[in-house]
């Protein structure tokens, strides 16, 4: 999915009812840009609902990019 402009970015919350201040729409849209790389690594890996995970478990696992 390509990255929104901070301009969609707006657009996007507008949809959601979503009010936001310039400094608002700067801060959610650096926190996206910063936060996006790893997101998208999460989005490829594959996912294994055999066994429940307790959270710390769960940052391990994301950590080893997906092994544990």
């Amino acid at each position: 999915m390509p990255f929104p402009s901070i301009d969609e970015l707006q657009v996007l919350a507008t949809n959601q009812d979503i009010a936001l201040t310039p400094e608002r729409l700067a801060q959610a849209y650096a926190t996206h840009a910063a936060t996006r790389p790893a997101l998208e690594q999460l989005r490829r890996l594959p996912l294994s609902f055999l066994e429940p995970t307790e959270p710390a478990a769960a940052l391990l696992w994301i950590r080893n990019g997906g092994r544990s």
